[in-house]
């Protein structure tokens, strides 16, 4: 998908459908992660800013500092941990949805 960062490239590199390692991930051509393992999709790619213009989200100033947007977009290192000891694990508890309310004003 157009405007997939370099650390989401890296990460399908290994757990994409066609890769071997981890559980299998697919980006759908609109930018539709499908998580193999778990019921949460959520989309990859996307100018955080220009999609918060449209309501609905925190504003990117007021997100923790664990959530990152590598060149200003949501990509696989927005909610998972990249190279570190806890490699793949979220950046932060989604218990009651906290992960998800970082980013989503709903």
């Amino acid at each position: 998908p157009v405007g997939l960062d370099a650390f989401s490239i890296q990460c399908l590199g290994c757990h994409g459908t066609n890769a071997d390692g981890g559980p299998p991930v697919d980006i759908e051509p609109r930018g539709l992660v499908r998580h193999a393992d778990v019921a949460v999709n959520h989309r990859v790619g996307d100018d955080y800013e220009a999609a918060s213009r449209y309501g609905g989200y925190r504003p990117r100033i007021r997100l923790s500092k664990a959530i990152l947007l590598p060149d200003g977009r949501v990509g696989c290192v927005s909610c998972h941990q990249g190279y570190t000891q806890t490699h793949g694990k979220l950046v932060m508890s989604n218990r009651a949805s906290g992960l998800c309310f970082e980013c989503h004003d709903l």
